[in-house]
């Protein structure tokens, strides 16, 4: 199953590694200034694409696997973009 998604960016962490180098911020958005403290994003809202699906085992168990495409830019004057698998595990209730 695939279809068009909407997000809205609440907040996060900003993990980085290069070599020894190692960062982690906060992520923020809006206007503010990006320190070494707090990463700040200025696009809050992401349009994309949702691609996956999943199966019903022995009617009792649901398992789905899904990636989402974002295509919005999340930062301005770039062309950074979001990205992310989900996998879930359920049980299935019939609300009848």
């Amino acid at each position: 199953m695939q279809g068009p998604s909407v997000a809205y960016g609440l907040g996060g962490k900003y993990k980085y590694e290069e070599g020894s180098q190692k960062i982690e911020t906060k992520v923020k958005f809006g206007n503010g200034n990006s320190s070494n403290d707090d990463l700040y994003l200025g696009n809050k809202i992401d349009f994309g694409v949702q691609f996956g699906g999943g199966v019903l085992i022995a009617g009792k168990v649901m398992v789905d696997v899904r990636y989402g495409l974002g295509l919005t830019n999340i930062t301005d004057g770039s062309n950074a973009k979001n990205g992310g698998f989900q996998f879930t595990v359920g049980v299935p209730i019939s609300l009848k």
